[in-house]
């Protein structure tokens, strides 16, 4: 089933904005809160303004989306309403600005005027006659949205002039004999009460018998054979209905001006029937553009892969000219490798990365087990990838994260500073306090303090003998060593020996 809408009618979607005091307005103000209601009539859309505040005169400027905007001066009966006409179905933008001489404020919103659309089917679907059947062919035109009674003018020999050729105890649905073999197009128009339309189109095809009883003049037989496999894909994945004289007819040049090989439409044809997000026409021309199969295969191919991008979008992206296709090709490449964005591949290559640059990137990433855009900051300020790779590699010899040895190494630490500082910390002092104090100064101030740790240890040792000896307290050798003795061992040692 074919559907191509155009959307008109009369149903509204209204949502309010907080009114806000427009930049560089006084305080001061008699405007309370806006509050805007809408009606609806066709077309017609109604605003009513309740009073915005004290009774004062108001300047009001409407502005409706559509490029209307009307200023109302002096205004002072309240409610106050307006009524637009919008031209088109659609979704607008309204604003409304209020201002009482001393300030303005502004409310706002959105109207979606939604409309019919119409659908032409057929019976038989698709369209394609036997040229010895009865030719007949029922048509319905299925209508969605709008407002009734509706109007339907037909064009069912396709001479392109509209008339009330339906059937009139049937609204909405038509017949017709078809006789001459060909292509005629049928067109159906819908008009509702509100005076929108809608349109749709359907070929209907009948089949090329021999022009004369000789058959002297009889089409092409592969023209046929190819015209019979396009029909076969209308109408999803082909425009229109083929006769076999439209197929010679692109064979001969019709389309190019140049000759179009049976072997190519009909090899289009097989690649639709695996491409089913393309029409016939579209891998048809992809090919006369000058393109190659193989080159379709494979975007095909990696679309299939990628569940973010299809093959639509990737011929867009080939056809814009922003990228060549080694530059697809490789960014569908590593997205499928290593299972990341499509798009962020791609616009690296495009800021100038190189594809080695790019792969090597994604790999350190994937062995690190985080996502590329984490390495950025890194590589932003300076840092090589390969820095990256050796923080790592350090890392999970010291036992801790990537990132705090890669972060210790963007400061201007060394390896072998960072290696050793891990080495000597403890849980009194953390390798960052060791690294910010420098690991030579850090080693000189921990043999100083090893070397007091000692002699603290030999001061104890030696007050303790003198305490045994002297048959004294601990702390009266040490109140001796401190005092008199000025931390003289000796001089205590004598002390002891002239009490005796």
């Amino acid at each position: 089933m074919k559907m191509r809408t155009r959307i008109t009618t009369c149903m509204l979607v209204l949502t309010l904005l907080a009114p806000t005091t427009i930049a560089g307005a006084q305080e001061s103000s008699s405007i309370d809160v806006l509050d805007v209601s809408t009606t609806v009539s066709c077309s017609k859309v109604e605003f009513a303004l309740k009073a915005p505040g004290d009774s004062v005169a108001y300047d009001l400027t409407w502005n409706f989306g559509d490029d209307i905007e009307i200023v109302e001066e002096g205004v002072g009966a309240f409610p106050y309403t307006i009524i637009h006409d919008y031209l088109t179905a659609g979704t607008y933008t309204w604003s409304l600005s209020v201002t009482d001489g001393t300030a303005s404020k502004q409310t706002g919103g959105t109207v979606t005027i939604e409309g019919l659309s119409v659908t032409l089917m057929s019976d038989p679907f698709p369209p394609l006659l036997d040229p010895e059947g009865d030719g007949v062919v029922n048509f319905k035109a299925q209508v969605e949205g709008g407002t009734a009674p509706f109007i339907y003018t037909w064009d069912l020999n396709g001479d392109g002039v509209l008339d009330e050729s339906g059937n009139p105890e049937l609204p909405g649905t038509a017949r017709y004999t078809y006789t001459d073999a060909g292509k005629v197009i049928v067109q159906v128009k819908v008009v509702d009460y509100c005076d929108f339309s809608a349109t749709d189109t359907l070929p209907v095809l009948l089949e090329s018998a021999e022009d004369d009883e000789e058959g002297a003049n009889e089409c092409h037989p592969v023209a046929q054979k190819i015209a019979d496999g396009v029909n076969q894909l209308y109408p999803d994945q082909a425009e229109t209905l083929y006769t076999c004289e439209d197929i010679y007819d692109i064979f001969v040049g019709g389309l190019t001006d140049s000759q179009v090989g049976f072997g190519i439409l009909n090899h289009a044809i097989k690649l639709a029937e695996s491409i089913e997000d393309l029409t016939w026409e579209e891998i048809r021309d992809w090919h006369l553009d000058g393109t190659g199969w193989g080159l379709l295969a494979q975007l095909d191919r990696y679309a299939d892969e990628l569940s973010e991008v299809g093959i639509t979008d990737l011929l867009a992206l080939v056809e814009g000219g922003e990228f060549d296709f080694s530059d697809i090709r490789t960014a569908l490449r590593y997205a499928v490798r290593y299972d990341t964005d499509f798009g962020g591949v791609l616009t690296r290559l495009a800021d100038g990365a190189s594809p080695g640059e790019i792969g090597q990137l994604y790999r350190t990433a994937q062995e690190l087990g985080v996502d590329p855009t984490e390495l950025d900051a890194y590589l932003a300020e300076g840092v090589k990838l390969s820095d990256v790779k050796h923080a790592a590699k350090s890392a999970e010899q010291i036992g801790v994260d990537w990132f705090e040895i890669l972060d210790a190494y963007g400061e201007g630490n060394g390896w072998g500073d960072i290696k050793q500082a891990y080495q000597l910390a403890d849980e009194n002092t953390s390798a960052e306090e060791i690294l910010a104090m420098g690991v030579q100064e850090y080693r000189k101030l921990a043999r100083e303090e090893e070397k007091t740790a000692r002699q603290d240890e030999k001061n104890q040792r030696t007050a303790s003998q003198i305490a045994n000896k002297n048959g004294v307290s601990e702390d009266e050798v040490w109140s001796v060593y401190e005092g008199v003795c000025g931390l003289d061992w000796g001089c205590v040692r004598k002390y002891y020996q002239k009490k005796k």
